[in-house]
């Protein structure tokens, strides 16, 4: 053996005992790092556990707040959504009772405003708000009504669910008011028995179910069931629509429950809703104060009361209306109907037949377009252009009445308006919003010219979108 040296020591695989230790080492680090993989990963599953298990309305970012807290019948509250980018969401309103059906039911921007009926019942309401798949509630209370004279009967709010009426448009087309019936004018009086007193438990444009195209200047007016509903104007039965049972049936006859539909000698409709009783009949003659029907409470209501509105006869669109006797009562309003029936009208003492006078060439008169919309309290041009329609209608663009070639701009003429009627509600302005509400410029009418151009065409325009130097009828015929 050779002394200053050392061996090497072998093991049985041959490998030397430094490489024994080299290898134990890199297999020692690589269990070290397995074992933090394995507790990184145990980590994340416990992480996704908690966030499975928290509940939904700590992530959900929508909020919703009720101001004030509480408030008095006939009033309203202010509701304020955040934590969405949508700019609309669905409402609804329901008591806070088990059982209780949504009372409100609306799309609402980010700040709106409900009204509260004079009507409302105290107690907690519950407001729930949809923003896409996120959903938020508040409540509010209403405060218990202040000592007041006593409404005639119940007041009723209805479940937002009216369509279309369901009538046939081209049978009411074929009746006329005769000669003699009526004014010139759409004009009415309140449509029950003269003296009787009433307060107007929704008005136009309330926030229970007078919102959308069918309803915006409807009036509900509360009585007993059984309180005959007389005619306020003298014109035609155009519909007298039954089916309903008595008592509430949610969405029979569109919501409307049994109605009547009386036509007035300006071509557009009185309509009678929620009616227990019909007493007149399609095509019948109407003098005004004649009994129509009875106050029920048939269709989408919750109380006895007559559901009253002027509609376009076609379009079954509300159109903007007043009573003589109280113009277009707001909600919580006292209103008396003067109602009586209408003179009798002397046979004319015939004269004798005049020359023949040369026939007079029709009016023609030019008018000139203004297709500005509101900017808030500024104008701009339309990006879509004004043009003639076969029906005096709004959005013919997806109702297929636009007449093609007809199209002008700002400061284009149309040179043969020839007549005037009255049609669907247009606005220049935004209805959603409340930015442009101060804006001098802006304009909303139910007003139609009928223009006749040079090679014949025939189509109807609305004032709104005429400069307001043309507006106003210009002293056409109707059309």
């Amino acid at each position: 053996m050779s002394h200053g040296r050392r061996t090497a020591r072998l093991y049985a695989d041959g490998r030397s005992a430094a490489g024994k230790s080299v290898e134990a080492t890199a297999r020692s680090g690589s269990q070290d790092h397995l074992v933090r993989a394995a507790a990184l990963a145990l980590l994340l599953a416990v992480g996704a556990w908690l966030l499975a298990g928290e509940p939904a309305d700590a992530r959900n970012k929508l909020k919703v707040k009720a101001t004030p807290a509480t408030v008095a019948p006939g009033s309203s509250v202010r509701v304020v959504v955040t934590g969405t980018s949508r700019t609309r969401c669905a409402l609804t309103v329901r008591a806070d009772r088990a059982g209780s059906r949504p009372s409100v039911r609306r799309r609402v921007a980010r700040q709106s405003r409900l009204a509260i009926p004079a009507s409302s019942a105290a107690g907690v309401r519950i407001v729930t708000v949809r923003c896409g798949t996120q959903t938020a509630r508040t409540r509010f209370t209403v405060a218990a009504a202040t000592a007041a004279p006593p409404a005639p009967s119940p007041a009723a709010d209805e479940h937002e669910t009216y369509g279309e009426l369901p009538i046939d448009i081209n049978e009411i087309a074929g009746y006329t008011v005769g000669d003699g019936l009526g004014g010139g004018e759409y004009t009415t009086r309140i449509p029950f028995t003269n003296g009787t007193r009433i307060r107007v438990s929704q008005g136009a444009n309330g926030g229970y179910s007078h919102g959308n195209a069918y309803t915006r200047n409807a009036v509900d007016l509360p009585a007993a069931l059984g309180t005959p509903v007389r005619a306020g104007f003298s014109g035609v039965v155009a519909a007298a629509v039954g089916g309903c049972p008595t008592t509430t049936q949610w969405g029979c006859n569109r919501g409307f429950g049994n109605f009547v539909l009386l036509k007035n000698v300006d071509g557009t409709c009185a309509l009678h809703a929620h009616l227990t009783a019909i007493n007149v009949s399609p095509g019948q003659p109407a003098a005004r104060y004649t009994q129509l029907g009875t106050v029920g409470t048939s269709g989408s209501s919750t109380g006895a009361h007559l559901h009253y509105d002027r509609i376009d006869c076609a379009s079954r669109a509300s159109l903007p209306w007043s009573f003589e006797e109280a113009g277009n009562p707001r909600e919580g309003a006292w209103v008396t109907s003067s109602n009586e029936p209408a003179p009798a009208v002397a046979p004319p003492t015939p004269d004798p037949a005049p020359a023949p006078a040369p026939p007079s060439a029709p009016a023609r008169r030019p008018i000139t377009v203004d297709n500005r919309v509101t900017n808030g309290m500024s104008m701009r041009e339309d990006s879509s252009p004004a043009r003639l329609t076969t029906k005096a209608w709004i959005r013919c663009g997806t109702r297929g009445c636009n007449i093609g070639g007809t199209e002008r701009g700002s400061g284009g003429t149309y040179d043969a308006a020839v007549c005037q009627t009255s049609g669907e509600r247009t606005t220049n302005g935004n209805d959603s919003s409340a930015a442009d509400d101060g804006n001098p410029e802006r304009f909303e009418s139910t007003r139609y010219y009928g223009v006749r151009l040079h090679d014949g065409t025939f189509g109807f325009i609305s004032e709104v979108w005429i400069r307001a130097s043309d507006r106003g009828g210009l002293g056409l015929p109707g059309c």
